[in-house]
């Protein structure tokens, strides 16, 4: 789970409601990251009950500003008060190692920019208001100096996921789904099946057959393109799914054959053994093995390895 992480600098705001709103919205943002498993049930920060919300009014906080809400939202006001959590956020053998320089070309102070150089340095997500034009996007540029081990001093730049308003979350969602998806650990990839390849299904069989990929790497790039053939087929009026690579149904001689059909049968998500006919290719002589639901436009996998038994 990636942490998310308070922007400070980005807190000012020209009045209550404006601030009561954009709590509101980043509360439903930070939800659903947290829904979806890509965030930890936290908001880190380092001095979350002292920081001001609106400008030239130093006496509405953060804090000031979540209580608000508890007459008029509670929902919004119990969420917010579970999640924020006041930790250090960089110890002191980073800091001695990095400098932050700069987001977005802006200058900030050493306060200021931890929050934004802890998510670059730790893959963190920045969350906060959409008080100006830097903030108001769903990524950042975070520049630092980095002492590597070698003693050499060098200039850094992260791109950093950034929360301000529920409509970043898509494409938090779609850069961290690209990242899973290039893991070269199957293990590390199956536990975060839900996250790389949304779309798809996944019977429980299939844990063993990741587990057991000496290279994940061909098998990832079918999926992903299975994944999208999936999304498009719930979202297309399509009687049947448009495939972006080759695959095929089993044939007759193999269907008719009572050991060879059998051989496809594979537990489903729903615990029955299904017949898993329809197949993909991946590298020489691999195979990904799934059934279709016509009625659901659902595409589930039964079965990852080598060639089954002809």
């Amino acid at each position: 789970m990636r942490d998310m992480v308070l922007n400070p600098a980005s807190l000012g705001a020209p009045d209550r409601n404006a601030v009561l709103d954009w709590l509101r919205g980043m509360a439903v943002g930070m939800s659903d990251l947290v829904r979806k498993n890509i965030a930890s049930n936290a908001l880190k920060s380092s001095a979350i009950y002292a920081d001001p919300v609106i400008r030239g009014l130093n006496g509405w906080t953060l804090s000031t500003a979540i209580l608000a809400l508890r007459p008029i939202d509670s929902d919004t006001y119990i969420f917010l008060m579970d999640k924020m959590d006041k930790l250090k956020l960089l110890d002191e053998s980073v800091l001695a190692k990095v400098e932050f320089l700069s987001c977005e070309e802006r200058a900030l102070t050493e306060i200021e920019g931890q929050p934004l150089l802890d998510c670059a340095i730790h893959n963190g997500i920045a969350v906060g208001f959409p008080s100006e034009s830097e903030w108001d996007r769903d990524c950042l540029n975070v520049k630092f100096i980095e002492l590597r081990d070698n003693a050499e001093i060098t200039e850094s730049c992260e791109e950093i996921d950034n929360l301000t308003r529920r409509d970043h979350v898509t494409s938090i969602c779609e850069r961290h789904r690209a990242t899973l998806q290039h893991l070269a650990n199957s293990a590390e990839l199956w536990e975060n099946r839900a996250i790389a390849f949304p779309n798809l299904i996944f019977g429980p069989d299939v844990k063993g057959h990741f587990e057991a990929l000496d290279n994940p790497g061909p098998v990832v790039k079918t999926l992903a393109s299975l994944n999208e053939t999936a999304r498009q087929w719930r979202i297309n009026e399509n009687s049947a799914p448009q495939w972006g690579r080759k695959v095929t149904n089993e044939s007759e001689s193999v269907m008719n054959n009572p050991k060879l059909r059998g051989a496809r049968y594979f537990r489903s998500d729903r615990g029955t053994k299904e017949l898993f006919a329809w197949h993909a290719r991946f590298g020489h002589s691999g195979r990904i093995h799934f059934r279709l639901d016509f009625d659901l436009r659902e595409i589930e996998i039964g079965y990852i390895g080598w060639h089954l038994p002809l």
